[in-house]
């Protein structure tokens, strides 16, 4: 799909997204690889979406579901940089 387009009267070529697991030669997404999993996912332990990561769309399908079944054997986190220091169990700052 290498669409042209024109910018001030010359033409410039748009490049097409190519998978990086694909140039990476990665056989299968497996949950147990924790480093790979860890790339796509982001400070605030959301998982990257295809439109950022590049990914197609069979490869962005099979690593949510090995994040999320790392998630559920507990290899993973649900929130990686959240921080714990205000968690005293009250709802509210004042103390009655």
């Amino acid at each position: 799909m290498g669409k042209k387009r024109e910018k001030k009267g010359y033409t410039v070529g748009v490049r097409k997204k190519i998978c990086p697991l694909d140039l990476a030669r990665v056989p299968k997404i497996n949950f147990k690889d924790l480093e790979l999993l860890n790339n796509f996912i982001s400070e605030k332990g959301k998982i990257v979406s295809r439109r950022v990561s590049g990914l197609g769309a069979k490869n962005q399908k099979a690593l949510t579901e090995a994040i999320k079944i790392a998630r559920n054997l507990s290899l993973l986190s649900y929130s990686e940089g959240l921080s714990t220091e205000n968690q005293t169990g009250n709802w509210n700052s004042d103390s009655r």
